[in-house]
């Protein structure tokens, strides 16, 4: 494929934009009484938002840089390159990160204090570095945001968290930086191996390099190293134990952007890197990966019906949900990886939206226990509306985008090899789970006998709130605007074989005309 002078320009105005936007953050003043944080970040989110849809349009094209040069990794003669890229997939994830960080700021306003500006900031960075992530097009370039992305996480709870913010930013900051040091050392070795760090170059390299036999060994613990690093950013069970207790020390917005959005980076890595670099593993190692996948979620949902703390409730709810993604994910089945994105996507709204109404009842309480919230409906209306439709959106209510998804993923299920009538059983128990603590903590928050006086909603968290339903709404009605986008590239993903027409087909994808070659330059009619 060639490679644009458009999409240069484009992709790296794109990347660079929240890093820019956080810097300037850093010259607004940070006095509560002074609301020009809050403007400009609004505003600076919403430009991003803007510049992503330019950028990205449809995702039916395949976005591209040039491939620049870097330097060379020590010991050899592997090339890293500078290179960012965007297809349909990553196309909707980064579309999810350019819509939750307007959103999770316009609610924040309602409850900003001394410290939203810092909030900003670190918003801002950790949105530019998953970004990073979502775009990048060579394994270093993509360490490196993957990387990145903790240091803004890690300042923020540590500082604006609550009483348990130094032992959580502790356990989360050790706990994956060390599960990607292998990673590192596994992109270190490919590249001397293999010549290069580029992640198109890279698939299946392992098994379609002349001594593949001589280096089944390397590939295992390769793709072992990178499957560890995913397992604990997204996490799975049993790399969780961070999970819960970073959501529930974070100050309420960066809680969000950590389930809505940070969590799919793990999930991500595993479509975009693991599955494609490394299928042979992937084949052999199905049984047991799944075995954890299904674990997490009746773990997740069992977890989440006793907790009382609200944020830890979400944590292990996530938990069970991200877990069902990956369950579809390990089908190789096209109706469950469809299912797969559009959950991908779903999840993140829905989590978000309860996270922001969480945050709202935080705030208004000074508290995050069950015990210490009822009557809702009674004293906010508004807020309780807003609970239970987000209530709505994470149990698969029909005509919601996370009943498409999951829909489609118990349908793969079904459909799937690697499936059967038990695992189907499975599935559809969790999500009777996930509707028993989620009904359970809106009869206790919005019903219970007894409560505190409380504010009602605000407008600013109504309308931001309200903005992920209705997003979930419109995917969930029609959820063809991303299963035919992404049809085609995740054909080559489900079948990575070097003979199948789809892998073919997903490797060489069609020089559209964005595709402008910046070495070449302008591609002329006599050209094509």
């Amino acid at each position: 494929m060639g490679y644009s002078w458009e999409g240069f320009v484009m992709l790296h105005a794109l990347l660079i934009a929240p890093f820019a936007a956080a810097l300037i953050t850093a010259f607004i003043s940070s006095n509560d009484a002074d609301s020009s944080a809050q403007r400009w970040g609004i505003f600076a989110s919403l430009v991003i938002a803007a510049l992503a849809v330019l950028t990205l349009g449809s995702g039916s094209e395949v976005v591209s840089s040039s491939v620049i040069p870097w330097f060379t990794l020590w010991g050899g003669e592997g090339v890293v390159t500078w290179s960012l890229q965007a297809d349909a997939i990553s196309t909707w994830l980064v579309y999810l990160a350019v819509f939750v960080l307007p959103v999770v700021l316009l609610a924040g306003t309602a409850w900003a204090s001394e410290h939203f500006r810092d909030v900003v900031i670190g918003l801002f960075v950790m949105q530019g570095a998953i970004l990073g992530c979502f775009l990048a097009a060579d394994l270093v370039v993509f360490y490196i945001f993957f990387e990145a992305m903790l240091l803004p996480v890690l300042i923020l709870v540590a500082r604006y968290g609550d009483s348990d913010r130094r032992g959580a930013a502790l356990q989360f900051f050790l706990t994956t930086m060390l599960a990607s040091v292998g990673m590192l050392v596994a992109i270190w070795y490919m590249g001397l191996t293999f010549g290069t760090t580029r992640i198109p170059e890279l698939v299946a390299a392992f098994r379609d390099h002349p001594d593949a036999a001589s280096l089944q060994q390397a590939a295992a613990w390769c793709a072992a190293a990178f499957l560890i690093a995913f397992a604990v950013k997204l996490p799975m069970v049993p790399f969780h134990s961070w999970q819960a207790r970073i959501y529930a020390s974070a100050p309420a917005m960066l809680s969000a952007m950590l389930a809505g959005v940070m969590a799919k980076v793990g999930l991500y890595g595993f479509i975009r890197l693991v599955w494609p670099i490394f299928p042979e593993q992937v084949a052999m190692w199905t049984p047991m990966l799944l075995s954890f996948a299904v674990v997490g979620v009746l773990w997740g949902a069992l977890l989440a019906l006793v907790q009382t703390d609200l944020k830890r409730l979400l944590a292990y709810a996530s938990l069970g949900h991200l877990s069902l993604i990956l369950v579809g994910l390990l089908m190789r089945e096209e109706a469950a990886f469809a299912g797969v994105v559009v959950q991908m996507v779903a999840h993140g709204l829905s989590v978000t939206a309860l996270f922001l109404v969480v945050g709202a009842l935080e705030f208004r309480r000074g508290s995050r226990s069950l015990e210490d919230f009822g009557a809702v409906a009674q004293r906010a209306p508004v807020l309780a509306v807003l609970l239970i439709g987000s209530m709505l959106t994470a149990v698969a209510m029909p005509g919601t985008a996370s009943f498409a998804g999951e829909f489609l993923i118990l349908l793969g299920v079904a459909l799937s090899q690697h499936g059967s009538l038990l695992l189907v059983g499975i599935v559809g128990l969790s999500l009777i789970l996930t509707a028993a603590y989620l009904l359970r903590m809106v009869k206790a928050v919005a019903y219970g006998p007894h409560g505190p006086a409380l504010g009602e909603a605000k407008a600013s968290e109504t309308v931001a709130i309200g903005a992920l339903l209705l997003a979930s709404v419109v995917l969930g009605l029609v959820p063809r605007v991303i299963t035919e986008t992404t049809a085609a590239r995740s054909a080559g993903i489900i079948d990575p074989r070097p003979e199948s027409a789809a892998y073919q087909r997903d490797a060489e994808p069609a020089p559209s005309q964005r595709d402008i070659s910046l070495v070449r330059g302008p591609i002329r009619d006599g050209d094509q």
